[in-house]
């Protein structure tokens, strides 16, 4: 009847609406899996190819240092017969070797190959259980791992560099430092180190005074020289503490000789006495030309230090040496004094 008819075309309509889409969906699904095993087979081809030219350049390198050696060898005329021989059949067997080699190495790499097209056709779950498992090992533990750097030496002996054991500390052993440590200074050689090249400069020495107790100003009489403390009267004057080898020994670079007369001087002839002091001092400066030198200035003790002498300058200890009077004062300066106490 036309009512069967319209339900048969109603239903073969459905069934085309359904089976097309499916055979579509199939369709690209095949062509897929086709372009990805094109891709996959095309990058096995360029991995076999860079793993085989690899090989090759491998077996060029070695044949051309075998030949380099051989050409040494042979160039060598002094070399016995018997060691030729023996040179020859290393040669041979080193070419046998390289032969091995190179056909191993031909063989890895068709293993390469054949191993990857295995895991280019093996289904994704198979490729996802062969994968190591993940690392669950902490940082820490990591970091604590040995790690161990060889080196060569000269006689072809391979020891240990480092062993770290922790980031933070590194033991260095079998290692010798091609540097030698420094010796550690003494005080005493840093003294002298420091003093030779910079002048020590002592502000006051009373030798002078002593010149004038006990040598009535006669500097010829001090015997600055010698080792006073075994000479009298010095060596039994308390206020006698220096002579030349005790300055030497002291490296003393700059020396102010004081000129001082007591308080029972002033408004007497405080004056007068002080100049007397100042002129010791200029007399025994003039004594002892190798080992003082006069200056009465920064320049004047520089050029003293350069040369190797103890430079000399004039302290004034006690103002009432210049009897209230600034011409006094100016006088002084002219005599060489460049320092003045105002009391005692």
């Amino acid at each position: 009847s036309k009512r069967d008819i319209f339900v048969s075309l109603i239903a073969g309509l459905i069934l085309v609406a359904v089976l097309v889409p499916s055979l579509v969906f199939v369709n690209n699904e095949t062509l897929d899996v086709t372009e990805e095993n094109d891709i996959q087979s095309s990058t096995i081809k360029i991995i076999a190819t860079a793993q085989t030219e690899t090989a090759s350049e491998t077996a060029s390198e070695i044949v051309s240092e075998t030949a380099t050696e051989t050409a040494t060898e042979t160039a060598d005329s002094e070399i016995p017969t018997t060691d030729t021989e023996i040179t020859s059949d290393e040669k041979v067997s080193s070419t046998k070797d390289l032969k091995t080699s190179t056909t191993e190495n031909k063989s890895s790499v068709e293993a390469n190959e054949r191993s990857t097209l295995s895991e280019v056709n093996m289904p994704d779950s198979s490729i996802e259980s062969s994968k190591p498992d993940k690392d669950t090992r902490t940082s820490e533990v990591l970091e604590d791992e040995v790690s161990t750097t060889d080196i060569t030496t000269n006689k072809d002996e391979t020891t240990t560099l480092f062993e770290v054991r922790n980031p933070k500390l590194v033991q260095v052993s079998n290692f010798k430092l091609a540097l030698s440590q420094p010796k550690e200074e003494t005080v005493s050689e840093r003294v002298k180190r420091i003093l030779s090249t910079v002048p020590l400069i002592d502000g006051h020495n009373d030798f002078p005074m002593s010149i004038r107790e006990n040598a009535k100003n006669d500097v010829e009489m001090s015997h600055f020289g010698c080792d006073l403390t075994k000479l009298e009267p010095w060596a039994s004057d308390s206020t006698s503490h220096t002579d030349l080898r005790r300055l030497r020994k002291g490296m003393v670079g700059g020396q102010f000789w004081s000129a001082y007369m007591g308080c029972n001087t002033q408004y007497t002839d405080a004056v007068q006495t002080f100049l007397e002091q100042i002129d010791v001092i200029h007399q025994l400066v003039r004594n002892y030309p190798d080992d003082l030198q006069w200056a009465d200035s920064a320049d004047g003790i520089e050029a003293a230090f350069r040369s190797g002498k103890i430079a000399s300058l004039v302290g004034v200890e006690s103002g009432h040496a210049i009897g209230s009077s600034l011409a006094v004062l100016r006088t002084l300066y002219e005599a060489g004094a460049r320092y003045m106490t105002l009391t005692h």
